[in-house]
């Protein structure tokens, strides 16, 4: 919600966007995802070799990010789909329990977000604000390992 309203009074914190459309789609946020069971998501608690229908792996995460210190880190080519799908996690019309929009930051590291996801995420805690951090194209020594030891300090 910060960043929504710091954004509308022209004091936007540079690189980080609050829940609208992150990904490409035409109808913005009114656009549908659409569910396929042929896509699988798979995470490092599923056992089973062919991995979770796109709507079970969306339930699980959003299960997963309602932990307090939880990370979830997507991999994926270029391409796939892995920005939609972290919007669909917020998004009331997919599924049950949708993870609430005013808690997601988003940035895309190509940004140049001010402050870095890390310092961001030191400062949420320090200030004990709840929040759901989306950092896009993540390099590698931004590892989901260094974001929890952050948020148990």
């Amino acid at each position: 919600m910060v960043l929504w309203v710091r954004s509308k009074i022209g004091r936007a914190v540079p690189g980080w966007r609050s829940y609208e459309a992150w990904a490409y789609a035409p109808g913005g946020l009114e656009g549908e995802y659409l569910l396929d069971d042929s896509h699988r998501v798979r995470t490092d608690t599923e056992t089973s070799e062919s991995g979770l229908s796109s709507a079970e792996g969306i339930q699980r995460i959003r299960d997963r990010l309602r932990r307090p210190g939880s990370v979830v880190r997507l991999v994926g080519l270029s391409g796939v789909g892995k920005t939609r799908f972290v919007q669909a996690l917020f998004d009331g019309r997919v599924g049950s329990s949708s993870l609430d929009p005013a808690l997601a930051h988003y940035t895309d590291v190509a940004d140049g977000p001010d402050p870095s996801p890390a310092t961001l995420v030191q400062n949420l805690i320090a200030s004990r604000s709840r929040a759901i951090i989306v950092v896009d194209n993540c390099p590698p020594d931004l590892q989901p390992a260094s974001l929890r030891r952050m948020s148990r300090t």
